[in-house]
């Protein structure tokens, strides 16, 4: 190495060491010995980048200086630690010696750094003149360490996007510009020479991390230096649906429905690389740094692109179906295919789109914007509409059954309020109304009523006539006077005068008995069932088709005409109930026998 002498300032007496190991060689090393006679010396050393000096300061015990034998009684030697990649010297020592050493960590930078270590002497003995003045002797050893500079290069990034540029500055020591010649030792780039710095730019992505190697020559000294790059870009752009998802590579185009939530990913460049400081750029999609997430709520294409450098692109194509009717529910199985608009944007997409169900509950035919829904079983079904594989849209369907209404599912009951007036007769039991139950079911483009119950109300009347009062018999209002009357009224099943309501109920209740049979005859559930589900409208659901359906006038005439045919039913079944002997008779006796009995017992036994 080439030895530059520092520039020191010392007290006469002052020499520098003669035997420093100097020269050319690495890592320069050195030795002071202080004396009474020499006592200051000082060891330069200057240091190459990396470059690592050593000293070693030794002080003799005794010597002779001015004619007198000297002593050594004290020294000092600092203790030095490094300081991270400071310019300092290590090392300590004590007594009679000490070490040290100094590394060139500055780079770039010209420093100088000293160490020092002090020892005194005192004379050994008497005699000489000076009247006591202090004879000691001082001494001092001091290392120089002299950081050198050196040629570098300089550069604020070095991972670069793709297609950019970046500028490298060639300095000498510290700031220093030194004039260079520039070329590219490998790498996809090229450099612009503009002496004392060069622009690099980036011509395509990066094999591998640091691959794009520029190096400048200095034009007085021939040093050279490198400086190394990465061009980044975006190698490919993956997607997932779905936080859950695994990353698949984006297809061409990405066909999702509307409102579909995305993630997508950016996969850079040399594999392994960082990217650029404020890269990847997203368009289309937010996020920050390689990934980025977007809601599709705009059908048509729409476009999800990635930059650094160079920019991917991918093609987002976003089908939204809406229906008609949705859900599609409560199909009657086997009735006529229910029509459902389907409406397909963007529009030119719809002739593309096939519509699938889930299952064999229901049976899907047609294309967009026209498709039939039809039950084939009881059940729910999905529909999906399905673009090149992908689904895109879907409705829920569901099937009903419509049973017979069968005779056992109609039924009467009785405490309606009377219509008919008696007008003097005894009793009457007359079929009032008929209330049906019913639901709804999709039939077509229409809802069609189904009957699920039906009730046949009757009103039941039982009095006694004008004149005619309640027998209540002995302890009652029968006496000696009257009893012989009232056992023939009673036995006459007529009156006039006295008679019991009872009998009239029992006679009534005959009657009633037969109506529920009239009830549920075929020819009424038939009717009734028949003019029921004849019904339609059209409705929005199910509960607003009840209303709807309930609201027509010809259901109102529907169970009207119920009521007429139960009627006729029932005055065939009670045709022979009014027989002498028949079944009303003999039910008014079954309640005014006991009484006749019981009240011609109590007259005999009064002597009546």
């Amino acid at each position: 190495m080439k030895w530059r002498q520092a520039k020191w300032g010392l007290a006469v007496g002052t020499i520098y060491a003669m035997f420093t190991v100097c020269g050319t060689s690495t890592n320069p090393s050195g030795s002071l010995t202080l004396t009474p006679l020499w006592p200051d010396q000082c060891w330069p050393c200057s240091l190459s980048r990396y470059e690592t000096g050593t000293l070693t300061i030794a002080i003799v015990y005794e010597g002779w200086a001015n004619n007198r034998l000297y002593r050594f009684t004290s020294s000092s030697f600092p203790q030095l630690s490094g300081q991270g990649d400071s310019f300092v010297w290590v090392g300590s020592g004590s007594g009679l010696s000490g070490s040290y050493h100094i590394t060139n960590t500055r780079g770039q930078k010209v420093d100088q750094v000293n160490v020092t270590a002090t020892c005194r002497w005192d004379p050994v003995g008497s005699g000489g003149s000076g009247g006591g003045q202090d004879m000691h002797i001082d001494g001092s050893g001091t290392g120089i360490g002299s950081a050198l500079g050196y040629y570098w290069n300089e550069a604020n990034e070095h991972v670069k996007p793709v297609g950019e540029w970046e500028t490298v500055y060639a300095w000498y020591g510290v700031g220093v510009p030194s004039p260079s010649s520039w070329t590219v030792i490998s790498g996809p780039m090229t450099v612009s020479d503009y002496d004392t710095e060069a622009d690099v730019h980036g011509t395509g992505i990066s094999g591998s991390e640091n691959d794009a190697v520029v190096k400048s020559v200095s034009d007085a000294t021939s040093d050279s230096d490198t400086e190394s790059f990465t061009f980044v870009g975006v190698d490919s752009l993956k997607y997932r649906i779905g936080s859950g998802g695994s990353w698949a590579v984006i297809p061409n185009p990405l066909v999702v429905s509307n409102g579909t939530a995305a993630d997508f990913k950016a996969i850079n460049a040399p594999s392994g690389a960082p990217w650029p400081s404020g890269k990847p750029v997203w368009s289309g999609a937010s996020g920050s740094g390689d990934q980025a997430s977007q809601t599709f709520t705009t059908p048509g294409t729409n476009l999800v692109t990635v930059e650094c450098g160079n920019v991917l692109t991918g093609s987002v194509v976003v089908i939204k179906v809406e229906f008609s009717l949705n859900p599609v529910d409560n199909i009657i199985k086997g009735a006529t295919a229910v029509p459902v608009t389907a409406t397909v944007t963007p529009a030119a997409l719809a002739s593309s789109i096939s519509f699938q169900a889930n299952n064999g509950n229901v049976t899907v035919q047609g294309t967009a914007p026209n498709i039939t829904v039809t039950g084939g079983a009881v059940g729910t079904s999905t529909v999906k509409a399905i673009f090149n594989g992908i689904e895109v849209g879907s409705f829920d369907a569901s099937v009903i059954e419509n049973p017979d209404f069968l005779p056992a599912s109609g039924g009467v009951a009785a405490g309606a309020a009377p219509s008919q007036p008696l007008n003097g007769a005894w009793g009457l039991t007359w079929p009032e109304n008929v209330a049906a139950i019913i639901t709804a079911g999709r039939d077509g483009g229409t809802w069609r009523a189904i009957i699920t119950s039906a009730t046949g109300n009757y009103s039941l009347q039982a009095v006694l006539i004008a004149g005619c009062t309640e027998v209540t018999g002995p302890g009652g209002n029968t006496t000696s006077n009257n009893w012989v009357t009232q056992v023939a009224n009673l036995n006459s099943l007529n009156g006039p005068t006295w008679y019991m309501v009872g009998a009239v109920q029992a006679h009534e209740q005959v009657h009633a008995d037969k109506f529920d049979n009239g009830f549920q005859t075929v020819a009424v559930v038939d009717t009734l069932e028949a003019n029921i589900e004849n019904l339609t409208a059209h409705a929005a659901n199910q509960a607003a088709a009840i209303a709807a359906l309930s609201a027509l006038p010809a259901f109102s005439t529907a169970l009207t005409t119920t009521r007429g045919s139960w009627l006729a039913e029932i005055l065939t079944l009670v045709a022979g109930d009014h027989a002498t002997g028949g079944p009303c008779e003999t039910a008014e006796h079954g309640v005014v026998d006991p009484m006749i009995n019981t009240i011609n017992t109590y007259a005999a036994a009064q002597g009546w």
